[in-house]
């Protein structure tokens, strides 16, 4: 149950952050429909899923050092985090051009689903700070032991991708509802903000880190 819980929150803390994908879908939705909006969502699910198992991989390969050397990789990947939030944060700056996600809306559209729901996974597979998002969110949850139960971690993985979807299909439904008010620059602003929560997250990780070295 509790694995349950922890992939269910480690799936909706992996979509939460607005980027590309978070601009696609909820652009896709109001420019199209929401049917689009949530194939596209998915594609980015399933990259939540894809990049929790290799976090989960990647602790539990270097599960001991890890460990070991916990408040060092706090800080590393502290700053890391900080350069998602900050690259986030500063890709709005530029408003004269269109950002990645508006472009890919604007090509023809796929006559099948599949189509948009690859186009979702693999703007969302090649975001690599993704990875380092959900490294630090499987540390935060404190799921890292379950990366040696290959149970455990199949379950986590599975319902990281459940949680990531509930949260698109819910973003789709509120965009769909309320389209007439909402608008791109006003999504642009969230995703600023968005940005500052990462960098502060990162920054509190240094600090914790740090703290710990001393």
């Amino acid at each position: 149950a509790i694995d349950i819980i922890k992939g269910l929150l480690l799936g909706i803390g992996s979509a939460i952050p607005l980027g590309p994908i978070a601009l696609l879908v909820i652009n896709t939705t109001l420019k199209n429909s929401r049917r689009d909006g949530a194939l596209a969502g998915i594609g980015g699910s399933l990259a939540d899923g894809t990049f929790a198992a290799i976090s989960l991989m990647t602790i539990s390969i270097f599960y001991d050092f890890i460990k070991n050397h916990q408040n060092i990789l706090a800080v590393i990947g502290g700053t890391l985090i900080c350069i998602v939030g900050l690259s986030t944060l500063f890709s709005n700056k530029n408003k004269g051009n269109k950002t990645q996600a508006e472009k890919q809306v604007t090509k023809k559209e796929s006559k099948y689903p599949i189509g948009k729901t690859l186009q979702g996974f693999l703007l969302a597979i090649s975001n690599p700070g993704a990875l380092f998002w959900s490294i630090s969110l499987i540390a935060f949850l404190r799921i890292g032991g379950a990366a040696r139960d290959i149970t455990s971690g199949t379950i986590i993985v599975i319902m990281t991708i459940l949680g990531s979807i509930t949260y698109w299909l819910i973003i789709t439904y509120i965009m769909n509802r309320y389209s007439k008010n909402i608008r791109l620059e006003k999504i642009r602003k969230i995703n600023t903000y968005a940005g500052i929560g990462i960098a502060l997250f990162g920054a509190a990780l240094i600090i914790k880190g740090g703290i710990n070295l001393i």
